[in-house]
């Protein structure tokens, strides 16, 4: 062989530094030991890569940012892979100890509710020993500061009135609503109408219903239609009701009714003058197409009407036209 020939197959081959770095880098890969600037990498890199990861999950279960980070500084290769998926591994557990955590905490706090409503004092928001608030509503007597904070069917409560309410001036259940100095439950003013006991004159109201018949001052008090409180009977409600003929007028109560009014008989009638056509109160017995009054016979007769026809019933000649004369009771 020529001597330039052996000269060139001599000459050192120059790499770049880069090419020649991951040459090195590629060879103790796989050796399967080898030196990272600045860390020292055991010979076995799975074992290596595999340990990088747990540590990572260990992290990850206090914090699962920093499992992450543990896991990319596991051994290249495979190992790095590993480590990243047991990295974030940690890191879910990491969350499932949070979520536990918490979720023990909302169950402490349950058992400590609980106990607090059983330890024999007042405490917390309860209302009374171990009641109201939070804990289970109270019984008659015992302290509230709303309806909520006393029971419904505990003894002493009406629970056809919907059980104890809390008393407005006193702060302690009170066996209903209807007792209780506030306006509520179906109540038309407080303690009163409703489902309660009717109420008195000048208390409020929706239908006669809420209105009492036996309250001072009623004589059967009824729901004044104007106003919406209870009056002292049906004649002075603004309606027409009971037996009256006219409102507020006629019938065996009220007052007789004025001229014009409806009515049925002449006692509905100031005038005591009902018309039989008409029924209504007209200023005159001697036109209202009735026998009324003094009258011998409808509209005559009796000294204060007109003198009646031939036919019409008389009980003097004097009821009679003249020429005519009673006979019988007959003017003829």
């Amino acid at each position: 062989m020529p001597v330039s020939s052996r000269s060139a197959t001599r000459r050192s081959v120059h790499l770049p530094g880069a090419v020649l770095s991951r040459l090195i880098l590629t060879t103790w890969m796989v050796a399967g030991c080898g030196v990272e600037v600045g860390h020292e990498a055991p010979c076995n890199a799975g074992a290596g890569g595999e340990a990088s990861g747990s540590t990572g999950g260990a992290h990850g279960t206090d914090d699962g940012s920093s499992a992450g980070g543990s896991a990319s500084r596991g051994t290249p290769g495979d190992a790095a892979s590993d480590g990243s998926a047991t990295g974030s591994g940690g890191a879910s557990g990491g969350a499932e100890n949070d979520a536990s955590t918490s979720s023990g905490g909302t169950a402490g706090a349950g058992g400590a509710t609980s106990a607090a409503c059983s330890d024999g004092t007042k405490d917390g928001d309860e209302t009374d020993v171990d009641c109201g608030g939070s804990c289970g509503p109270c019984g008659l007597g015992q302290g509230c500061i709303r309806s909520s904070d006393c029971s419904a069917t505990a003894a002493g409560c009406d629970d056809t009135l919907g059980g104890c309410a809390c008393d407005a001036l006193s702060h302690v259940c009170v066996a209903s609503h209807c007792v209780d100095h506030a306006l509520d439950g179906a109540e038309s003013a407080v303690d009163c109408g409703g489902l309660c006991d009717g109420c008195g004159p000048g208390e409020a109201c929706q239908a006669d219903t809420d209105c009492s018949v036996y309250a001072a001052g009623c004589e059967r008090c009824m729901c004044d239609r104007d106003t919406s409180t209870c009056v002292h009977d049906h004649c002075l409600d603004h309606k027409l009701d009971v037996d009256e003929t006219d409102v507020d007028c006629g019938g065996s109560k009220c007052l007789p009714c004025a001229n014009g009014e409806l009515c049925r008989l002449d006692s509905d009638c100031v005038t005591n003058a009902c018309d039989l056509l008409t029924h209504r109160c007209i200023t005159d017995q001697c036109a209202d197409h009735r026998q009324d009054g003094k009258e011998s016979d409808a509209d005559c007769g009796g000294g204060v009407c007109a003198v009646c026809q031939p036919g019409k019933h008389c009980f003097i000649s004097a009821d009679c036209t003249s020429a005519h004369y009673c006979l019988g009771g007959i003017c003829r």
